[in-house]
């Protein structure tokens, strides 16, 4: 059995003071400055994979594995990346994602083609909305192409063999309980599982020679292009070309004729 976990790492706006807030709305602000942070719908997913080996009968053998895309590395990815590592994720991080950040297909796509080279997966995990992105459509995406069924707002995964799957979802008026057929896709939302564990001594002995995986996209996806945003946009919004101004040279500046050029140029100022 094999379980794929989807995640991201967003900018920690809430340690934000109020003048950073402002050079943000500016776009005057370097934001990849900004400390990141896993979302809590994130971390309860990825939280909630870990609990499924024990709730398999016969300690069925199963491969947990964690994909993210990214587009600048962080200490922060760095960090949970090892951490996911130790605690028994095999994880792939795809960098150099900065150009299909918003496009669900092209991420849809390159994960597909990515997880055909493994056996198949029985379940995929994302997070049922991002804090900052807000809603992804990558797991409607990839539902519509692989054609399996899609839960959404999950609260809680409940029980799950190799070929079923119960669910608490959240409703308006509370939860109710969901079975479904694997292969599946499920968004986890709000849950009363909120933090990721920590792992122990033992598990980092233990995993300490797994290796992250990394790929970069465009050396190993090359038919995925990178779209030419200027093709789309309103004439009045694409770029102008700017024509170099055209002025009149009357002497060149050396050591010798410096004092010359300065009087000439305070002579301009004074005539304007």
């Amino acid at each position: 059995m094999k379980v794929v976990v989807c995640f991201s790492l967003v900018e920690d706006i809430d340690n934000l003071s109020k003048r950073e807030w402002a050079l943000i709305q500016e776009q005057s602000s370097d934001q990849s400055m900004i400390r990141k942070k896993v979302g809590l719908s994130e971390e309860s997913a990825l939280e909630q994979v870990l609990r499924i080996p024990q709730m398999l009968p016969n300690h069925e053998e199963i491969a947990l594995e964690a994909v993210s895309f990214y587009y600048q590395e962080s200490t922060e990815q760095v960090n949970l990346s090892t951490k996911l590592t130790a605690l028994g994720y095999h994880v792939t991080n795809f960098y150099g994602a900065e150009f299909i950040r918003y496009q669900a297909q092209k991420k849809g796509d390159i994960l597909r083609t990515y997880l055909d080279q493994s056996k198949q997966t029985d379940l995929f995990v994302f997070a049922h909305e991002n804090e900052v992105l807000g809603f992804d459509e990558l797991p409607y995406y990839l539902a519509e192409k692989l054609e399996v069924p899609l839960i959404s707002n999950v609260a809680k995964i409940e029980e799950i063999t190799t070929k079923k799957l119960l669910l608490s979802v959240n409703q308006p008026n509370g939860t109710a309980l969901v079975e479904v057929d694997l292969p599946a896709i499920i968004t986890i939302g709000l849950s009363t599982i909120t933090h990721l564990r920590m792992p122990t001594l033992k598990d980092r002995i233990q995993t300490k020679n797994n290796p992250i995986n990394k790929i970069q996209i465009q050396q190993n996806y090359p038919e995925i292009e990178q779209p030419n945003y200027s093709k789309s946009l309103p004439e009045q919004w694409k770029p102008i070309e700017l024509k170099p101004r055209i002025g009149k040279i009357t002497t060149l500046a050396d050591e010798e004729s410096i004092e010359e050029v300065y009087q000439l140029l305070m002579e301009g100022s004074k005539d304007k």
